[in-house]
């Protein structure tokens, strides 16, 4: 079978909000560029709604938002390779070949994809920061929440809990707090593993308040399994909580595996050929505005390389 072979300046690694944002970018400054899909991607139209970005002006639906997307990227000739499978990616010696090339399976057909630098807006996977004493079965059936900015708005005037030990769970209650009459953050720790900036703001928060060294024990609920409180325990003893909503703060935790691992992609990032944006940077996942705008950053310093010359 005869092997495709492809030379562009840039490729993106990544269909997500981050990795749209810099195809388009860089597409704008009349580069050639792909945009590849990585195995790791969350699916963009799994998203119950995409707030407003710089290319959708109101909040779209996570299928309305991607077709607008392709769109825009076919109007500006980016290839979209989302039928692919990676099954090498090289460093070239020669200064006359471009920096990368990756190879692999597209559309059925072998390939080989040579470029100078890449911008990586992976999706990752999300996992759950559980309690010790909770698994994923145990939440089955219950309304709890993972994304205080999808659906923090619902739970307006009302009284809700977030649990978790990370920098998440306390964005996400500063973020609920916008709307909830009371926003209590549920650690097993003396606190948040966050910065004492971050953690500050909250705790100067009226709305906001701390249970820590506080496990989750059980959530309470009705036969329709709408929420009606929490219990949990506190120094050996049982506390309820009078709440109607719970949100578990969700980490999304990127895959360096296509350079080798974190280390070997930070030696590309120092020399200019590597810029990751987005989730790869902690930016959270759902914060949909600041992933778009990063993509837009890290297409702008890739092409500030002048590397796009083929």
């Amino acid at each position: 079978m005869t092997q495709l072979n492809i030379k562009v300046a840039y490729v993106v690694f990544g269909i997500s909000v981050a990795g749209i944002a810099s195809a388009l970018e860089l597409a704008d400054k009349g580069y050639l560029v792909c945009l590849v899909a990585l195995q790791s991607d969350l699916e963009i139209t799994n998203f119950l709604s995409i707030a407003s970005t710089p290319l959708n002006t109101e909040e779209l639906t996570g299928e309305a938002f991607w077709a607008l997307a392709v769109s825009e990227l076919k109007r500006k000739n980016v290839a979209l390779f989302t039928a692919i499978s990676i099954e090498s990616l090289s460093l070239n010696n020669s200064e006359n070949d471009l920096f990368f090339t990756l190879r692999g399976i597209l559309q059925g057909q072998p390939y080989s994809l040579s470029f100078n630098a890449a911008v990586f807006a992976p999706g990752g996977s999300i996992s759950i920061d559980l309690p010790s004493e909770l698994n994923s079965d145990h939440l089955r059936g219950f309304s709890v929440n993972f994304c205080a900015w999808s659906d923090g708005v619902v739970y307006r005037n009302a009284k809700v809990a977030v649990v978790g030990n990370n920098d998440r769970v306390v964005e996400e209650a500063l973020h609920l707090a916008k709307y909830a009459q009371e926003v209590t953050i549920i650690c097993e720790l003396e606190v948040p593993l966050t910065s004492k900036l971050l953690l500050d703001k909250a705790l100067q928060e009226k709305k906001i308040h701390l249970l820590s060294e506080t496990k989750v024990k059980r959530i309470l609920s009705t036969p329709t399994n709408e929420i009606t409180g929490v219990l949990v325990r506190k120094q050996n003893t049982d506390l309820f909580l009078d709440v109607t909503g719970v949100f578990f703060a969700t980490r999304v935790q990127p895959d360096w595996s296509l350079w080798g691992g974190i280390q070997s992609a930070d030696l590309l990032i120092g020399q200019s050929r590597l810029f990751p944006c987005g989730i790869a940077l902690g930016i959270y996942p759902y914060d949909f505005k600041a992933l778009y705008n990063d993509g837009i950053r890290a297409a702008k310093a890739c092409i500030q390389t002048n590397f796009g010359n083929l």
